[in-house]
């Protein structure tokens, strides 16, 4: 069973506001959906390691539902690069940091919004040929399968595919963060909430 998790690896640069906001949002909603098919954990490009998650996102995140756990920042590595199915960035200038570090993960790794956006796309166009069902095999296959077919539905969408960096600044760059971040989070929840019910 455990070998077919699928793993979700988010990076901004701290990782102590963006990616484990992200992270914790992710692992909640996808394990409602898809309870132990997915493993989401987060790093940072230049982490500030050890730190818990910054206040500002813990409060977004109960305003959203959801408790933050414990957590400690840490920096991404080409470990975690190369164990993760999907990498999902903050920004266009830690994708291609990652990149830069790890060339081979150029299909697995895109930003946020990004991701969010060619999924929509894959949908649309190629969702009879996505594969259905909530048991662990089909899950695992379905994502290596998206992020294949998310590769070829790239676009760039300047800087529509950034989440701002809220650290130390005011409330209301948190809830820019948020309102950019959280409607793409949405729609990968909603992709395996579709795709795992095979239901007409």
């Amino acid at each position: 069973m455990l070998g077919y998790v699928v793993k979700i690896l988010s990076v901004c640069t701290g990782n102590v506001c963006r990616s484990p906001f992200a992270e914790q949002f992710l692992q909640a909603e996808l394990g409602l959906v898809s309870p132990r098919q997915f493993r989401v954990s987060s790093a940072g490009t230049h982490a500030l390691v050890g730190h818990g998650i910054d206040q500002g996102s813990a409060l977004l995140l109960k305003e959203s539902g959801f408790e933050a756990i414990a957590f400690a920042a840490r920096q991404v590595s080409s470990e975690l690069l190369e164990e993760s199915d999907l990498i999902l960035t903050m920004t266009r200038e830690q994708r291609a940091w990652l990149l830069r570090q790890s060339p081979r993960i150029l299909k697995r790794v895109f930003t946020v919004r990004e991701f969010a956006r060619a999924l929509n796309y894959v949908v649309k166009h190629a969702g009879a040929s996505v594969p259905r069902g909530a048991d662990p095999a089909t899950v695992s296959y379905r994502w290596a399968e998206i992020c294949r077919q998310a590769s070829f539905y790239r676009s760039d969408g300047g800087d529509l595919d950034d989440v701002v960096d809220p650290y130390r600044s005011s409330k209301e760059v948190y809830m820019q963060m948020y309102d950019e971040l959280v409607p793409a989070l949405d729609i990968i929840v909603s992709f395996e909430e579709w795709a795992s019910n095979t239901a007409v």
